[in-house]
């Protein structure tokens, strides 16, 4: 243990700096909205009991950011983007990252999903460069919270058994 510790907070460090990583400017004010997603198909729509394959089936909504600020959930479905729909396969995914990528960081964005029923969401995207450094710092700040837990622990003690 007295290897690991020093190395986890070894690691804490590294991710602080990396969340302090400078990147361009076009990268850094990007906007971000935390979640993946990838084109529904057949098998997607028959577990839906849906007439047609169209859409984006969340597949990751990442903690803390705006998806999931908003109430987002793996598995829902996204329709359209600003009242604009997506259509289906990977033009459906073009389309989502073009409208996200054109998004204004800070300013509401509308989805329709289907979650199995119809309803709208409004997330507001953040600028990439501050979810890369939250995410870090967060995450830093979680392996130091750990290490502190783990130096309380009472130090363990050998026993022989005869």
């Amino acid at each position: 243990m007295r290897i690991i510790l020093p190395a986890l907070l070894g690691l804490a460090a590294i991710l602080t700096n990396l969340g302090a990583k400078e990147e361009t400017r076009d990268e850094a004010s990007a906007p971000f909205i935390g979640m993946h997603l990838r084109p529904m198909d057949q098998a997607d729509a028959t577990a839906y009991a849906l007439k047609e394959v169209r859409g984006l089936v969340i597949t990751q909504v990442l903690e803390g950011g705006p998806a999931h600020t908003a109430g987002l959930d793996v598995a829902d479905i996204v329709v359209a983007v600003a009242g604009t729909p997506l259509g289906s396969g990977p033009e459906a995914l073009q389309s989502f990252k073009k409208a996200v990528a054109s998004a204004t960081v800070g300013q509401p964005l509308a989805l329709d999903l289907l979650t199995p029923l119809p309803k709208s969401v409004t997330l507001t995207p953040i600028a990439k460069g501050t979810w890369k450094t939250l995410y870090a710092r967060n995450l830093a700040n979680k392996i130091t919270k750990d290490v502190q837990e783990l130096r309380e622990l009472p130090a363990k003690r050998e026993v022989a058994i005869d």
